[in-house]
């Protein structure tokens, strides 16, 4: 008969490993959403020749990399709640799901709203003939990328 002992190890490395393939995610979505930057700002400097710091510089003032910028920072977010809630549940468990369960929801619900953004660039992109071009947030395969990738965080993956 398994004992007590053996179904809290069993939940602990499900928690491990859940914590695992959460930071996973979240590092190949920051990736994503830095490679978009990059290869936006790479493009726009050598067709401009202006230099890719004043471009970046120029980009970020106008506001233009918002969306990347708010992905890469949603991600931090929900990479230190998620970080809370682990040190929380080890002293309060009902407090921990509590947390998790209000949170998962707006989570969800800020990610599924990314992905829509990313769905209608991709989608113009390649309407407009484009997408070999770095027209928006990177190339048409970094932004199906991304989307998948955020497809899979939104379904797959625990989030707090």
């Amino acid at each position: 008969m398994a004992s007590i002992e053996d179904a809290e190890k069993e939940v602990t490395i499900d928690q491990k490993a859940n914590n695992l393939l959460l930071y996973l995610a979240l590092s190949v979505n920051v990736v994503l959403f830095a490679i978009a930057i990059f290869q936006t700002t790479s493009y726009v400097s050598d067709v401009s020749l202006i230099p890719f710091t004043e471009v970046l510089v120029e980009y970020v003032k106008s506001g233009i990399f918002i969306i990347p910028t708010a992905g890469i920072i949603t991600c931090l977010i929900i990479l230190i709640l998620n970080s809370l809630n682990v040190a929380i549940g080890k002293r309060v468990p009902l407090l921990a799901s509590i947390i998790k369960i209000a949170l998962k929801i707006p989570i969800n619900l800020i990610l599924l709203m990314f992905v829509l953004w990313f769905v209608w660039t991709a989608w113009t992109s390649y309407s407009m003939g484009t997408s070999y071009l770095t027209v928006v947030y990177g190339t048409l395969s970094t932004q199906v990328a991304t989307i998948f990738a955020l497809l899979f965080l939104v379904f797959f993956v625990k989030k707090v």
